[in-house]
């Protein structure tokens, strides 16, 4: 017990708490230092731990010199032993030792080995030391990296791969009890190599079409054999190839970069997870090593979110995501819907699968959480995307909410500058382009989609619309065969593209057939309404207006009585165009008046009210008031968050509202072009020209609307066919006579089964085309 005393005293006295409590702090500020570099630098993931190592082997060496020098540096222990203490004369006690009396050794002021080695420049030099072989390591792991020298090459360097080199990622096996954890590996690493400057990772689509020329199907499982296979056949060199084990409670995860041609592993790596709740953090570590091997720079990878940030910490969230994501390729609406829902509610910070089911809820619709609540939750967790993600959920928020065309649009072409292939922004900028009609714009996204990376089945939907809005019916009709061949599962917007096609060629026949099929297909009531609205055009185009609009009203009866008030809007917007189109402005007001002053219109979740639409719509047949109604309400429910859709919109009432038509035509073309919209309001500025009598400007905005789609996409064929009794019109008050029964024989002919109280119109135009 004495020694023990001693030894605490000698501890104290020597201060090795002090200098224990400092090194501690130092250590800690250190590493912290060190962690903070190696994230922004780009340091290899072992920088912190040989840092930890440096530290700990210097602890002894520290202590050491805190016992040896007695206390820290210019400490009063450590400069000499204590001060005997001073007795008084009357206190008995030994006599100050004389010359000749012996002293015992204290170990102060001697120059011993022991002394001369640990002292606190010695231990100070030390530290240095280990940090500077610290630092030759780094040096020498980047010029083996860079070089290719040696096992740290890369792959880049050492003349493997070129950057950008495409690799196929085969389906892992799974050797766990886990039945799905192979799909969700899989799919997650999907997503981080996906974003690799190193590599280019060939999308599932492109694969589907090699296997359908192997004479296999497109879906089947990606084994490594038939990866292999795959790749061989396209030229690629190189597949990732892997395996989930188990490992007690945990799992461990192996991927092997393996030679296309000979089936020769070039790298392997491996990460282990004590438990699910890991297993997301070692997918990230397993893709940082593919892509560190690969040669991408480590700076680049680092700089990424990891994938517990990115995607979810939930497995079982992930689980779901992963499976919607198939759903919703395959046309299953419903059952991702479900999976979505229960994997934000596992996850309430999962920013993309709170994106991705405002997405599906545009075919899904329904509880609990409308298309603006989720497309704003994906905003508002932005910060803990990546750059590619972040992207996205910040276009698809202006997309669904604030309506600012503009702000979408900045936000996917930045995106699109550093991601040149990702598939939703490809798709998402192409509708958005097609809004302001630069089909020509979307076109290039599109077809730049389906032949490489950004390849999707949206993007052959809006690839063939967009042929069909350029009246490039033949393109349109390869495209939808292309498109059948790659998605056989899908069934509701295939309908819609075959329609849309059959209606722009004058099908009229095939095109009423496709509606009723859509009517009653399995994609639930939206889709019936969808069906209703599309069977409205088909019956108008050839004249049989009363039974449009008796089918159009009889969905808006049905959707109003099922409480589905986005459906029911449609159905007034559908309706509005017929009547406009058919019978005259005048004919559209009372209904879309109604609808306005009933709150229909506020009815509508926030996220599915298109106030762009709906303002043109009202303006353009001269219903002003409730125009500004709706922008009373836009500014209200989004105020500074409208941004230039509220602007555009506004300037649209303002033309409206001119008494000179020709004054109102001309608002409208300075703010077309401000809007780089070169073709919009193509209809309405025809109108207001032909009321002005410039029937020459009038005739070539006619023409133009009718050549390609300029404002409802779905009214664009009914246009073609008023169009041209329009042309019939203007072309005889021009003097042109030719052209203008060319065009009355155009109108007779679609209308020729029109309604009896339409059938003097058909006279009149077949009788000026000397039809009769």
């Amino acid at each position: 017990m004495t020694n023990l005393r001693h030894l605490i005293r000698e501890i104290h006295r020597r201060s090795v708490w002090q200098v224990l409590g400092v090194f501690g702090a130092a250590s800690w500020g250190v590493l912290q230092v060190v962690e903070v570099v190696t994230e922004t630098v780009g340091l290899p993931d072992w920088t912190p731990s040989m840092a930890f190592v440096a530290l700990l082997l210097g602890l002894p060496m520290v202590l050491a010199t805190a016992i040896i020098q007695e206390g820290l540096p210019g400490s009063e222990a450590s400069a000499g032993a204590a001060a005997p203490e001073t007795e008084t004369a009357s206190t008995p006690g030994p006599t100050p030792a004389s010359p000749s009396t012996p002293v015992q050794e204290t170990g102060v002021g001697e120059s011993t080995g022991t002394t001369r080695l640990f002292t606190w420049r010695n231990a100070l030099l030390g530290g240095l030391g280990a940090f500077t072989l610290l630092g030759m390591s780094l040096m020498a792991y980047f010029v083996m990296w860079t070089t290719g020298i040696g096992p740290m090459g890369s792959l880049s360097a050492q003349g493997v791969f070129s950057e950008g080199e495409p690799i196929i990622l085969a389906d892992f096996t799974n050797r766990s009890n886990d039945e799905t954890l192979d799909e969700v590996v899989t799919e997650t690493l999907r997503v981080d190599l996906a974003s690799s400057q190193a590599i280019t990772l060939v999308p599932k689509a492109r694969v589907g079409d090699v296997l359908q020329l192997m004479q296999r199907d497109a879906m089947e499982p990606l084994t490594p054999t038939l990866a292999r296979e795959v790749a061989i056949r396209d030229g690629i060199k190189a597949v990732v190839e892997g395996e989930v084990g188990a490992a007690g409670s945990g799992y461990i995860l192996v991927a092997t970069l393996t030679e296309a041609q000979t089936g020769t592993p070039i790298a392997t790596f491996r990460r282990t997870a004590g438990g699910p709740d890991e297993v997301i953090e070692a997918i990230d570590g397993l893709s940082q090593d593919i892509r560190e091997k690969a040669g991408e720079s480590l700076r680049s990878i680092k700089g990424e979110a990891p994938l517990q940030y990115v995607t979810t910490s939930s497995i079982e969230a992930l689980r779901n995501f992963t499976e919607a994501e198939r759903l919703t390729d395959e046309g299953e609406y419903a059952q991702a819907k479900a999976l979505l829902t229960e994997a934000v509610e596992l996850d309430p910070g999962f920013a993309m699968a709170w994106r991705k089911l405002s997405v599906v809820l545009q075919s899904a619709p329904g509880g609990p959480w409308t298309r603006a609540e989720t497309a704003t939750r994906a905003y508002e967790v932005r910060d803990r995307l990546t750059e590619l993600e972040r992207g996205n959920a910040v276009a698809w928020y202006h997309k669904q909410v604030t309506g600012d065309q503009v702000a979408e649009m900045d936000a996917y072409e930045r995106l699109l500058a550093s991601y040149p292939d990702d598939a939703p922004a490809l798709n998402n900028l192409s509708i958005t382009y097609t809004n302001r009609t630069r089909h020509e714009d979307g076109l290039e996204l599109l077809e730049r989609a389906v032949d490489g990376p950004g390849e999707s089945s949206p993007a052959y939907v809006n690839l063939i619309a967009t042929y069909a809005y350029l009246d490039r019916v033949e393109d349109g009709w390869r495209a939808y065969e292309r498109m059948m061949e790659r998605y056989p599962g899908r069934d509701t917007w295939p309908v819609w593209d075959r329609w849309y096609l059959q209606m722009v060629g004058g099908a009229w026949g095939a095109a009423i057939e496709s509606a009723e099929e859509m009517r009653v297909s399995d994609g639930g009531p939206l889709w019936h309404s969808v069906g209703a609205w599309m069977l409205g055009f088909s019956l108008a185009s050839t004249g049989q207006v009363s039974e449009a609009l008796e089918v159009i009203e009889d969905d808006y009866a049905l959707s109003v009585a099922d409480r589905r008030p986005s459906e029911a809007m449609g159905g007034r917007r559908i309706g509005a165009w017929i009547r406009s189109l058919t019978l005259g402005p005048e004919a559209a007001r009372p209904a879309l008046a109604d609808f306005i002053s009933s709150g229909g219109f506020e009815a509508v979740d926030l996220g599915d009210r298109p106030w762009t639409d709906m303002v043109r719509l009202l303006a353009g047949v001269g219903l002003t008031d409730e125009a500004r109604q709706v922008l009373a309400m836009w500014e209200r429910d989004l105020g500074a968050l409208a941004g230039s859709g509220l602007r555009e919109s506004r300037r649209m009432v303002e033309a409206a509202e001119m008494v000179d038509p020709a004054e109102g035509a001309d608002a409208l073309e300075t703010l077309r072009g401000e809007m780089n919209c070169p073709r919009c309001f193509d209809w309405w500025l025809a109108e207001l020209r032909e009321a002005a009598g410039d029937f020459a400007a009038a005739a070539e905005r006619y023409e133009s609307a009718m050549s390609v789609q300029s404002d409802e996409p779905n009214a664009f064929p009914l246009m073609r066919v008023i169009g041209h009794e329009r042309l019939g019109r203007i072309y005889g008050q021009l003097g042109d006579a030719a052209r203008s029964s060319e065009h009355y024989a155009a109108f007779a002919t679609a209308w020729a089964d029109a309604d009896p109280e339409l059938q003097p119109r058909v006279r009149a135009a077949a009788e000026a085309a000397g039809m009769r």
